[in-house]
């Protein structure tokens, strides 16, 4: 209850305008609390109250007829005819006041308790006090009390209003229990007051034990009668010592207790604290040890401000150098590989190293781009029929289509193809052979050049080129001869004309045409004395001669100019094939690519060095030639340019001035391994971007300058040079390089007491050799660097075709994915087609002649005997080799000349020459003889003839 709550002690004595009661102890309820006693806020009302009572006492009384209205004063008179109002007149001073009017009576003496005795005639406090029987009082016979209301202390109350039995004059009772203050021991309310003697007055409170003081419930008094020490000093024991009604108002622990408070989340630790004596009544609490409060976080990996979260808040603190341990980064979706960040020196993450990043999306099966789809941008899989013969039926297979295919990545990974056309997983092409169908599946029939059946040495024509043959044949077009072979098909007009093909005295013609088209005319017949014919060739330098009948037949070729060595420079087709200034096959102002590095471009043409060759003209020395000073650079691809086109890139001989040493240890030639140490790691040897007379380590540009961090910061091989100490003891640090496989096992470090430097790292994973199989061996951060050129594009040996540079499945080397022993071999067996069809750098090898013989590779003299001797092996179909017929106008078959023409070890075997014959004379007389070859050399003739008879 507040003090605004509080009635007034008026309100109390004397509610609502009634006479006050000297019972008060409803009032006295009212102010108790629960535990019986009065609370602090009250006990000034209830010693106000007292002090009201206490008023009542021996002053002057106050005369009620002094300054009351007079009640003789009658109502006021009518007004009279002439308007004015008469006034009336006073008592003249009847009822003892000087008021001059009509002397109305006094009032009657005021009796407040209505007992027929005026208050002045009463004793003090006994005004509002009805006399009672018990007090010596009688009833008069108006009904009216009366009595003497004794006052038997003689302290001027009446006996009925004095509580105490002792003199006192004041008669104050602060705790209005009806003891006053004198006698009484409690100032306040005491529900425990005795009443011995039943009158309905409390007796003296009693001190049970002794010590002054009553048992109350207010300030000052006794609130434990037991306790002689109570009322005393308030001490801290959660007792109300002092009885005021409040139990330790100022302690705010009992001294000699211990608690703990604050945190001991992260870094901080809880603090102890005791209970401290201040004195009486006073005590607090006082931190005693281990208090560890929260101080501003920093990046440390430590939760310092104590929030349960460590770092947090700390611009750009992302780990914590030497405890964050390495971590994954990058995507490993596809080809892609998850590389390695380790934590640095300024608490960020480092770039992500090693892992393998997207690259364009090509067609090759592989998600190069990482988004989870595999040839996204390509129709691989949709259905396709292939070219030519591969988009045919197979006759030998009823009812299957065997063309439809379905598409499938292409060999350079740019696009697809069908997969039954060349290169496709279902391959259905074939050689080209001449037979009007596009074997190859091309998209082209026929269109391979052919050998010329009948030709010069290497003559090839394509079926359907134009053709011209001597003599009657003429004019015709190259025609199917077998499936690598084409004749010009103006033979048959000589078969029409001459079905034997034959010329000559005896089996052939001899009509002045040239009927087997060889262009000799009627040779083997006789002739007319004076006769010529011409003979010879007339292309280039060359020109014809005369052939002059002698004894019946034509003799030498005569003033004839035939071929001689060209000469590379004079404009002339001096050896008459009918080209001018030509060598192996090169012309002299025709275009040439044929060089290396720089000088491997298009733009040269064959021209003459002076030294009885050809040379391109853009290559090394040429004219034109593009070979530069070699410095120290590469391409877009990254490949080192080889500028002065010697086969080398970048080449440290010191012929070109490049230093390649480039102030760091073991630099050498770019693309080797390179580490300056520390902080760089190792690398590869680059050219240096500011000087390309020089190269340098691909990691170098990562020094800085030393700092104390634990780390060599300066690449020099030396940590922390200049620092007082390196670490503390027992500190602990991952080490080891986090770079490929090494950072799959990283190490541990331990700070050593006895010079405060790391102990070498334990258990991590050691750089090894780098070999090509995808992953950083050498733990440079470069994963297969020495193997310059992967996935870069090139073209297989021979036949087998466009591919990607790929390691070597033993890891030593790169090759071409297409090679043989790579994992895109595309070659096939080999075949005698001027085809390295076995990707082995050799064409047309291991075959052998229809007999079984092995002739060696193509172009290779032929060792056969006979006129193969002066011969070249040269493919005879698909499969097999045989030897070319050189300077015996395309035939091989074995002729009657002596000789061994079709290189089978004998000679004229399929003549009877030497065989026995006769010839019967008109005498009757046989002459005997033997067969000898006749001068066509395609039949013999009895060496004995009619002729020689007697």
């Amino acid at each position: 209850m507040s003090k605004e709550q509080l009635p007034s002690v008026r309100d109390l004595l004397q509610p609502s305008g009634e006479a006050p009661s000297y019972k008060l102890g409803s009032f006295m309820g009212f102010l108790r609390d629960t535990s019986g006693k009065f609370p602090k806020a009250v006990r000034s009302t209830v010693a106000a109250a007292a002090l009201f009572a206490a008023a009542c006492s021996s002053q002057a009384r106050v005369e009620h007829t002094s300054g009351l209205p007079d009640a003789g004063i009658t109502a006021p008179a009518e007004p009279d005819a002439g308007g004015e109002v008469p006034v009336p007149t006073g008592d003249g001073g009847a009822d003892g006041g000087d008021d001059g009017d009509a002397g109305t009576p006094p009032p009657p003496p005021l009796d407040t308790d209505g007992d027929g005795i005026s208050n002045d005639e009463e004793p003090q406090g006994c005004e509002t006090i009805p006399c009672l029987e018990a007090e010596g009082c009688s009833v008069l016979s108006d009904g009216r009390m009366t009595g003497n209301h004794s006052d038997d202390d003689g302290d001027g109350w009446c006996k009925a209003r004095d509580n105490s039995p002792a003199y006192n004059p004041t008669q104050t009772d602060s705790d209005l229990d009806g003891v006053g203050n004198t006698t009484d021991n409690c100032e306040g309310p005491n529900p425990a007051t005795i009443d011995s003697d039943g009158d309905g007055r409390p007796d003296r409170q009693v001190d049970a034990d002794g010590d002054g003081h009553g048992v109350c419930a207010a300030a000052g008094s006794d609130c434990d009668d037991n306790d002689a020490t109570i009322p005393g000093l308030e001490v801290c024991d959660s007792e109300d010592n002092d009885c005021d009604g409040v139990a330790d108002p100022d302690c705010e622990c009992e001294p000699g207790d211990t608690r703990t408070t604050g945190s001991d989340v992260g870094a901080c630790v809880a603090a102890e604290e005791t209970c401290m004596d201040d004195g009486p009544g006073m005590s607090h609490w006082e931190t005693t040890s281990g208090a560890t409060g929260p101080v501003p976080e920093a990046c440390n990996g430590i939760d310092d401000d104590c929030d349960d979260a460590v770092d947090n808040g700390v611009p750009d603190c992302e780990c914590v150098p030497g405890v964050t341990p390495a971590r994954d980064c990058g995507s490993d979706e596809g080809r892609c590989e998850t590389g390695t960040q380790v934590c640095g020196a300024d608490g960020t993450w480092s770039e992500c190293a090693g892992q393998t990043e997207p690259i364009a999306e090509t067609c090759n099966g592989v998600d190069e781009d990482c988004d989870g789809e595999t040839d996204e941008d390509y129709d691989a899989g949709d259905a396709c029929r292939g070219r030519g013969a591969c988009g045919t039926d197979d006759p030998g297979t009823v009812g299957v289509d065997d063309g439809i295919g379905a598409k499938e990545c292409n060999a350079a990974h740019d696009g697809t193809r069908c997969s039954v056309d060349p290169g496709g997983s279902a391959n259905r092409s074939s050689e080209e052979i001449a037979d009007g169908r596009d074997n190859d599946c091309n998209g082209l029939t026929d269109d391979r050049q052919f050998t010329v059946v009948g030709g010069t040495p290497g003559q090839t024509a394509r079926m359907g080129d134009a053709c011209h043959m001597a003599g009657v044949c003429g004019d015709g077009t190259y025609e199917r001869a077998s499936d690598f072979a084409v004749q010009c098909n103006a033979v048959g007009r000589r078969g029409a004309l001459n079905p034997g093909n034959l010329e000559g005295t005896q089996d052939g013609l001899c009509n002045g045409a040239d009927d087997d088209c060889d262009g000799a005319t009627d040779e083997g017949c006789g002739c007319d004395v004076g006769e010529t014919q011409t003979c010879g060739i007339s292309t280039g330098a060359c020109s014809t001669g005369l052939q002059h009948c002698d004894d019946g037949e034509f003799g030498a070729c005569e003033d004839e100019v035939g071929p001689v060595a060209e000469v590379l420079n004079d404009g002339v087709d001096n050896n008459c094939n009918d080209l001018v200034d030509d060598q192996d096959g090169h012309v002299r102002g025709t275009a040439c690519q044929t060089g290396v590095g720089r000088c491997d471009a298009p733009g040269g043409e064959w021209e003459y060095d002076g030294a009885g060759n050809l040379k391109c003209s853009t290559d090394v020395d040429g004219s034109e030639s593009l070979a530069r000073t070699e410095v120290c650079n590469v391409d877009a691809a990254g490949l080192g340019i080889d500028d002065d086109c010697d086969g080398e890139v970048n080449e440290c001989d010191g012929a070109a001035g490049i230093d390649c040493d480039g102030g760091w240890p073991g630099a050498g030639n770019p693309g080797l391994d390179c580490n300056p140490g520390g902080i760089c790691g190792a690398g590869q040897v680059i050219c240096d971007p500011n000087n390309n007379l020089r190269t340098r380590c691909s990691t170098s540009s990562l020094a800085t300058t030393e700092s104390c961090d634990d780390l060599d910061n300066d690449c020099d091989g030396a940590t922390d040079e200049g620092c007082a100490n390196e670490c503390s003891d027992g500190q602990t640090q991952i080490c080891g390089d986090a770079d490929g496989v090494c950072g799959e096992q990283r190490g541990l470090q331990t700070c050593q007491a006895a010079n405060d430097s790391w102990s070498n790292c334990v258990g991590d994973r050691r750089p090894g050799t780098e070999t090509c199989n995808g992953a950083d061996d050498d733990c440079n951060g470069v994963i297969d660097n020495g193997f310059v050129g992967l996935g870069v594009a090139c073209d297989g040996v021979g036949a087998c075709g466009a591919g990607t540079i790929v390691c070597k499945p033993d890891g030593t080397a790169t090759n071409c994915s297409t090679n043989p022993g790579m994992p895109g071999f595309n070659g096939s067996a080999e075949r005698c087609n001027a085809t390295d069809d076995d990707c082995d750098g050799v064409m047309d090898e291991g075959m052998t002649d229809f007999s079984g013989r092995d002739l060696g590779k193509v172009g290779d003299p032929c060792p056969l005997p006979g006129e193969c001797v002066l011969e070249s092996v040269v493919c005879d179909g698909p499969l097999h080799t045989g030897c070319s017929t050189v300077g015996r106008g395309g035939v091989v078959t074995e002729r009657c000349d002596g000789k061994d023409n079709d290189c089978d070890g004998a000679t004229d075997e399929t003549f009877d020459v030497n065989a026995a014959c006769s010839v019967t004379c008109p005498d009757g007389q046989t002459l005997t003889g033997i067969r000898q070859c006749m001068a066509n050399e395609v039949a013999t003739a009895c060496s004995v003839q009619l002729a020689d008879c007697p």
